[in-house]
């Protein structure tokens, strides 16, 4: 009877590494097992920090030598389209550059060609025909670091009061992630104060 048990428990143990063998000679990853599309949603009605990750690429402050220009995105209650509250972008922009961001990241399935669309809306108290800020995205298997990685942009300026943005991005991934960022670029030298509410996300096949 032991010899029966011991023969078939190595039995076992033979057939599921054969599986795990064969699962990586055909690709199989956590990122096959996810269906298309996806989506998402947020209305800042919780921390900005246990939805998303701040980033920023912005210059030395000329007159506080060794520090970076304020900036700050944070929830608040001073402007809203949807819910109790919307993501506050503030910039001291009067180097004429600098760009502030959310990131989240997403699992997809691998070596798909996809298209990530970037839905939200943004405040602004002023229209302007000469863009003041841009309202920037951004898609891609890594994520962003610099200013220079947002190429997708649009004015921020174009009416006041809220306006809606789509952005779409083609993107892949052979790890099974891609990162999804948006934000905002100064594009002229003043401080710039924005308000984003509902983010949708929705990414699926090109």
């Amino acid at each position: 009877m032991k010899y029966f048990f011991k023969k078939h428990a190595w039995l076992l143990i033979g057939c599921l590494g054969l599986i795990s063998i064969l699962g990586g000679c055909y690709g199989y990853g956590p990122g096959d097992n996810i269906t298309l599309p996806i989506e998402f949603a947020d209305d800042f009605e919780h921390a900005i920090t246990t939805v998303w990750h701040k980033g920023a690429d912005v210059p030395e402050d000329p007159n506080h030598p060794d520090q970076k220009i304020a900036w700050h995105i944070e929830q608040s209650a001073l402007q809203i389209q949807s819910g109790s509250y919307s993501a506050e972008f503030y910039l001291d922009g009067r180097q004429g550059h600098g760009t502030i961001w959310l990131t989240r990241s997403f699992q997809v399935p691998t070596g798909k060609s996809l298209s990530a669309h970037i839905y939200f809306s943004l405040y602004s108290k002023d229209e302007s025909v000469n863009p003041i800020a841009n309202v920037v995205a951004y898609a891609s298997a890594q994520t962003p670091s610099l200013e220079a990685d947002f190429a997708d942009q649009q004015p921020a300026n174009q009416s006041k009061g809220w306006r809606s943005y789509h952005f779409q991005i083609p993107v892949a991934s052979n790890d099974g992630t891609i990162v999804v960022a948006f934000g905002i670029r100064a594009a002229f030298e003043a401080k710039m104060t924005y308000y984003v509410d509902s983010v949708r996300i929705v990414i699926d096949k090109q």
